[in-house]
């Protein structure tokens, strides 16, 4: 069964400086808002079937956004070493993440990725860090099963994801849907595997 995303044990902390941290729903409308403003309507809607920006997280989803630390004002200190995250305003949002879960359903342990970095923090490394953060994360929340679709006309997040999950990773390739919108269909199997 899932636990609750309260319960997780996966660390905060993504890679050396990229960090994930969980948002209500209200905070993930704002944030999505801004990601909408900032790659435009016409990629949202390509990359997410989004017609608008979403107002908030929906049912069985938990957000997260993932951030890097910030260039501190001259003459400023930066926050005491105490391994955690920046606190305040000395983090950069780069990304957002999102595991939808089947809340309805007590047998269905899989969980769909939905994710997107920023358009001036692309070709960074941030997309692999935060797939494999998200990928972490539902799998201590028991997930036995983490998929994710793309949109076939979305020809480049296509070919990344087959070049980089699938071919150089253990992701497989499960199929094309037709309707209501081409995609492909994703699969990584956790099942098994150590937690």
């Amino acid at each position: 069964l899932l636990r609750r995303p309260d319960e997780a044990s996966v660390s905060d902390q993504v890679a050396p400086s990229v960090y994930g941290r969980k948002l209500t729903a209200q905070r993930a409308g704002k944030l999505l808002q801004r990601y909408w403003d900032a790659a435009g309507a016409e990629e949202c809607g390509q990359a997410f079937g989004w017609t608008k920006p979403p107002v908030a997280a929906r049912h069985g989803e938990v957000a997260y956004e993932f951030s890097v630390p910030s260039p501190l004002p001259a003459g400023e200190q930066p926050p005491a070493a105490d391994g955690g995250p920046a606190r305040g305003g000395n983090r950069t949002v780069v990304g957002f993440g999102f595991l939808h879960f089947d809340t309805k359903s007590a047998e269905d342990d899989e969980a769909a990725l939905t994710y997107g970095v920023f358009p001036e923090y692309r070709r960074r490394g941030y997309w692999g860090v935060v797939v494999g953060w998200l990928v972490r994360r539902a799998t201590s929340l028991g997930a036995d099963r983490v998929t994710q679709i793309v949109f076939t006309d979305n020809a480049e997040h296509l070919d990344r994801v087959m070049r980089r999950l699938v071919d150089g990773g253990s992701w497989g390739y499960a199929g094309e849907v037709w309707y209501p919108r081409q995609y492909s269909y994703f699969v990584l199997d956790v099942d098994g595997e150590e937690r």
